[in-house]
């Protein structure tokens, strides 16, 4: 009763119809068509608190056959401790914080799905995090398994490498809950976060060392009564590879009353080699809140130019820099 010890479970269901196209810029080379309907989600998830002072948080997917660690069905599972003035220690297998739209869970994305310049910093790996929070500010520092190597799997698969990375975020309007979330319905108090993260997936030592890779990004997102905004800026570079590619994603929506929600999505990247184009993907969309987003109808529409990295969870089916994708994507959502 005095809520010392305590499970919650939620769970999470994502049902979608998908009609891609893959074109050449040509207009000679024939179309590569898809459509039809998959589970894209469908995860429990157990958290709560042992003792006061303890947490924990665990989410199983049963039916991850695609995407980022396909065919392993644990998300996340980590324990948390309360050490008191603020100060928070975790350890498990665990999200490492880079963007926002990375720490944002899935069910409480605005569009369908994260975006594809997301991809490149949705990182989990087993380790330790220290989180320090204030009311106008927080910190979150995690070392962890290599993620070149075997960040899920037995430490002897590990090769000695390691991953870490670096958040720190700064409230300047609102609170901490509200950014829980991307969308911001009709009532909602005004707020503004600033985030930057930096990140490194180290490198193994033996037989042949992984590659490591670093990058950096800085995010923040604004919400208003019926609105919100989100900027990302985000660069990467890879050991031995001279180009440095850097991604621009920004998204906005809008409450149309207090069910319909439009929004936008803009993502360039620049791949940091001579002679090549920008890769850009437009994407709008709708959301139609039948009980928030815990029961929620969505469509949007995105068009790749001059190419998108394949990616099953987000449903690209991959085009190089010589061709275009165009994706149709709805979505029944249940969250639970």
């Amino acid at each position: 009763a005095d809520g010392n010890w305590s499970m919650k479970i939620n769970g999470l269901v994502q049902t979608r119809w998908y009609s891609d196209t893959v074109s050449q810029d040509d207009g000679a080379t024939p179309d590569v068509d898809n459509d039809g309907f998959e589970t894209s989600r469908a995860e429990m998830n157990w958290s709560g608190t042992i003792a006061g002072d303890y947490s924990y948080n665990v989410r199983w997917d049963m039916n991850n056959t695609t995407g980022l660690g396909a065919n392993d069905d644990l998300r996340w599972a980590y324990g948390s401790w309360s050490v008191g003035d603020g100060w928070t220690l975790s350890a498990g297998r665990m999200k490492l914080e880079t963007t926002r739209e990375w720490i944002i869970n899935a069910e409480d994305q605005m569009a369908i799905d994260r975006s594809s310049a997301s991809q490149n910093t949705a990182f989990t790996s087993t380790g330790v995090s220290l989180d320090y929070a204030q009311d106008d500010y927080r910190v979150n520092v995690a070392y962890a398994n290599g993620l070149l190597d075997a960040p899920l799997g037995a430490y002897s698969a590990n090769d000695n490498s390691h991953s870490w990375s670096m958040r720190g975020e700064i409230l300047l309007e609102g609170n901490w809950g509200q950014f829980d979330q991307f969308t911001s319905p009709e009532g909602n108090t005004a707020g503004t976060l600033i985030g930057i993260a930096y990140w490194d997936t180290g490198s193994g030592d033996a037989p042949v060392p992984p590659v490591g890779q670093n990058g950096w990004v800085i995010d923040g997102q604004a919400q208003w009564d019926g609105s919100n905004l989100y900027v990302a800026y985000e660069t990467r570079s890879t050991d031995g590879v001279a180009a440095d590619p850097n991604t621009l994603t920004v998204a906005y929506g809008l409450y149309l009353d207090s069910n319909w929600e439009a929004y936008a999505r803009y993502q360039n990247t620049d791949p940091d080699v001579a002679g090549t184009n920008d890769s850009e993907i437009y994407t709008v969309g709708i959301n139609y809140y039948l009980a928030g987003n815990n029961a929620k109808w969505s469509l949007d529409y995105s068009w790749a130019d001059d190419g998108v990295a394949a990616n099953a969870q987000l449903g690209w089916q991959g085009a190089t820099a010589v061709q275009d994708e165009d994706m149709l994507r709805m979505q029944l959502q249940f969250a639970f």
